[in-house]
């Protein structure tokens, strides 16, 4: 493969910026702002962000991660939670403790690190980007990335991907930057902050690390000497002792709650039809913003457009040499979530975005310098795609779940709970309940722990995991049916929450 120099087409010289790109870029800025910001005001929380802002609330107050509100009870990766959290790796819980004690407690404060987060993901991917592409063709990226979908929707929501993802696009913009002047400094950035981004998440840090070996090996393998090597380790050494540190802290609740989690999560399976299914339902849904069909068409055509602009680059003539180096990176990148995320989420995509939007806007860069009717309405069917995507975003945040779903269940519970009555219902309850103390989250409603709730607050990962208990377990079922029927009654409904409140003793 042959890699552009500076001087040469594909380059442009940072040292020379282009007007119209940086309005492009400051465009692309903006867009992220206030999209994300948007959506983090009005979209439904998740159960993944009480998983989050639990532990680093609990951090930020007390100076320790714990998690008191998670029902560890015959649960064996949850045991121990209440007292030392392993659950997941720390870094991201702690920036987002850190914002807590600057900003004070609150879901907009947890999703407003993210929207930040994102706009400087956006701009490092951008930098780095320039030293491989045009002024033009960077900016035009820059400007997708702001409206792509699941870039969006991981920005404006408090889990930990774009967090990670900041720290991997800093790898990247870092390397760029100082390979020519030092490769062992850059280098040393770049691990520093894969390593940073892995400790922040595990499938963004494995992301970063196979986009940026694709970069060193592309750019600078004959440069590469031992002593690099050692410049390397030292990096991830450095990382791994401080996280070691907390580890040996109960080497036992990480081995049960972390490897636990993760058993699951960084193996798929090894049956390759079974693989590849996994990783097209991956692409097809991604992100479903709306939950409604329309918005999962539109972000179905989106992906169809991102993968036809890679088959393009990738065997086009004309600019396969200029995308050689985005196409391969992508390819590591999706290698990796192939072989070592199982789960298949749409969320794990957003490390694939900045890749698809650069790619993409290679593309419609070419196809319209073209000056060919038919390639440059591709080209603009292309953006319309893009396009389309915004206002799905748009109609998805106009819904405004959050105050009209989430919030007056929010109303009701806290004009009703005591502080002597229990609360059972997901993670994401605890940013809106004044009782926080009151809360347990414990999907099996007290059948294991023996706890009786006062309040039980069904939503759709309760009554999905109650239909998954109907057939793998219907003896624990039947119990905890009957027990509602019995002994609890409907005091509130609306299309994301009902509330049963006990009304009689059982046996």
């Amino acid at each position: 493969m042959i890699v552009p120099e500076r001087g040469s087409k594909a380059y442009s010289d940072p040292a020379k910026p282009d007007r119209l790109s940086w309005a492009m870029i400051a465009f692309a800025c903006v867009l992220q702002i206030v999209l994300g910001s948007a959506l983090a005001w009005t979209h439904l929380p998740l159960c993944d962000e009480g998983f989050y802002g639990v532990p680093a609330h609990m951090l930020s107050v007390t100076g320790k991660l714990t998690n008191p509100v998670m029902e560890p009870a015959q649960v064996n990766y949850l045991r121990g939670i209440d007292r030392d959290f392993y659950w997941m790796v720390p870094m991201g819980m702690v920036l987002q403790a850190a914002a807590f004690k600057v900003f004070g407690f609150g879901l907009l404060v947890q999703r407003g690190l993210s929207v930040v987060c994102g706009l400087g993901a956006l701009l490092f991917w951008t930098m780095a980007l320039r030293h491989l592409v045009t002024d033009r063709v960077a900016a035009l990226a820059a400007v997708f990335l702001s409206i792509d979908t699941t870039f969006l929707t991981l920005s404006c929501l408090g889990r930990s991907d774009m967090i990670s993802l900041f720290f991997a696009m800093a790898a990247l913009a870092g390397y760029m930057h100082w390979r020519r002047r030092s490769l062992a400094l850059a280098l040393a950035v770049a691990n520093t902050a894969c390593a940073l981004s892995g400790i922040v998440h595990p499938n963004g840090g494995l992301a970063a690390v196979a986009s940026l070996a694709v970069l060193v090996l592309s750019l600078d393998r004959t440069r590469l000497r031992w002593s690099h090597l050692a410049v390397v380790a030292a990096c991830y050494c450095v990382a791994g002792l401080g996280w070691g540190w907390y580890i040996a802290q109960a080497p036992d609740l990480f081995v049960a709650q972390f490897l636990g989690n993760a058993g699951s999560r960084l193996g798929g399976p090894m049956y390759f039809p079974r693989m590849f299914k996994g990783e097209l339902m991956r692409y097809l849904p991604a992100v479903n913003l709306g939950h409604t069909r329309g918005i999962d068409l539109v972000i179905s055509l989106i992906r169809v457009s991102y993968l036809s602009a890679i088959a393009y680059c990738a065997f086009s003539k004309d600019i396969r040499r200029r995308s050689a180096v985005l196409v391969l990176m992508f390819a590591a990148i999706a290698i990796t979530l192939l072989f070592l995320e199982g789960l298949k989420q749409g969320w794990y995509l957003v490390n694939l975005s900045p890749e698809f939007c650069a790619l993409l806007a290679i593309c419609v860069s070419h196809l319209w310098k073209s000056k060919r009717i038919a390639l440059r309405a591709l080209a603009a069917a292309q953006v319309f795609v893009l396009l389309l995507g915004v206002a799905g975003t748009a109609y998805a945040g106009s819904k405004r779940n959050r105050q009209y779903l989430y919030q007056p269940t929010m109303d009701y519970l806290n004009a009703h709970v005591g502080p002597e009555d229990a609360v059972f219902g997901r993670s994401e309850l605890y940013f809106g309940l004044r009782c926080r103390t009151c809360l347990r989250d414990d999907e099996n409603l007290g059948e294991f722990s023996g706890r009786r709730a006062q309040y039980i607050v069904l939503d759709p990962d309760y009554a999905a995991h109650l239909e998954d208990l109907r057939t793998k377990s219907p003896e624990i079922f039947r119990d905890i049916e009957a027990r509602l029927h019995t002994e609890y009654h409907e005091v509130f409904l609306n299309a994301n929450y009902q509330v049963l409140r006990r009304t009689a003793t059982g046996p």
